[in-house]
This record gives C-alpha cells, structure tokens and sequence, in this order.
C-alpha cells in the first residue's frame, strides 16, 4: 500500500555538486573550500565527496585533519592545525557556535528553496560559510512514482535532508508526503509506524 523511499540516490542521481559557494564576511571561497575539503576528505558520505571533487578541480591543497570524527545525523568534526573544525548541518553547527550570521541565513534558505542541501563550517565558534550541494534527479523517477501512484500506492519520501529542499524535490515530484532531517534509526522507526496502522509496506 505505501513505498518508503531514501532521496540521495533514490530518486536523485547519488552524484551531488558543489554549486554554491558563500564564504562568512572576511573570509573567501579559497579558504572556505580548503577548510571544507580537508574535513571531508576522511568522510564517506557523498555529499562530502562532492565537496573534495570541487576542492580538487579548484586545485586547491587539503590539509591532514586530526581526531576526524563523525556525528550522525549532523556533520563531522576534526582538528586543523590545532583548531577544531566543523561542518554539517545548520542545527549541529548552531549547537557548536551560537548564533548564525542574518545574511547568511537568508541565503541558505534561498538555496534550500532551490532544492539545494546547504552544509555550513565552523571554525572554534566562528563561521566561516556555507556551501549549497546540488544532486539532480534521476531520469526515470518521475515516470516511476507515476507508475507507483497509477498502482494505487502511496509515496513516501525519507530523508536525512533539510524539510525546505524536500519540500521541493516532493513537490516537483508530486511525492505524497516527505518526513525530513531524520536519522536513519527514525526511517526505521518510520516504517514500523506505518505497519502498526495496517499498510503494507515496502522500503
């Protein structure tokens, strides 16, 4: 009765870009993009291979970063230079430093209405930017959920992402609802609640 479907990869492509770059006031591009492609370069996610592809196209040099860690759900940590870096999502980062910059959070939410994933980084307790990640849709998705909804199924759309770009990714998609920023023990929690109401699920 209902599909539970991942985005990243899913319905979209799984091969992210960098396509926007918003450095902090006072810093730039150059030292946003070393500072973001050092930290990612120890991740496995694919938004941070997008972001070591850009840095390596821009040729641009990592650094080694120290104590790498990751925090599922938000971002990864680690240490440059005797500094500690972060990078992730705005809620983690907001835990981490406080207050975010007015102008950057305007530009974040035009971003994430583009259907943009934006990852913010943090330096100690300072911002120092932003990066919007693009990951297109497949080809075949829409044709897909409209077989899906020509079934009689209903489509669901889970994801880690931020609820602004879901929003407009299900939106285009004519996805029938989208849980957003979950963690995957919540999509497994997800599945469990649609089966205790009676559907039959598949994920």
């Amino acid at each position: 009765t209902h599909v539970l479907t991942d985005k990243t990869g899913t319905l979209t492509e799984g091969n992210p870009r960098v396509t926007a770059i918003v450095p902090a006031k006072g810093f730039n591009d150059q030292a946003l993009l070393t500072l973001a492609g050092s930290l990612e370069q120890s991740s496995e996610h694919p938004l941070a291979r997008a972001v070591v592809d850009h840095v390596k196209e821009k040729g641009i040099f990592l650094k080694g970063i120290q104590n790498f860690e990751t925090i599922p759900g938000g971002g990864v940590k680690g240490i440059l230079d005797g500094r500690h870096l972060f990078l992730g999502k705005r809620k983690y980062i907001e835990e981490i430093s406080g207050q975010l910059p007015e102008d950057l959070i305007h530009r974040s939410a035009e971003l994430e209405e583009k259907a943009q994933t934006v990852v913010w980084i943090a330096e100690e307790k300072n911002i120092r930017g932003l990066l919007g990640i693009s990951d297109p849709i497949k080809k075949t998705t829409p044709e897909a959920i409209q077989a899906l909804h020509q079934m009689g199924l209903k489509v669901i759309m889970l994801t880690g992402d931020n609820r602004k770009t879901a929003q407009a990714i299900a939106k285009e998609l004519k996805i029938d609802e989208v849980r957003a920023e979950l963690e995957p023990r919540d999509k497994q929690a997800i599945v469990k609640e649609y089966k205790k109401k009676g559907a039959v699920v598949l994920m």
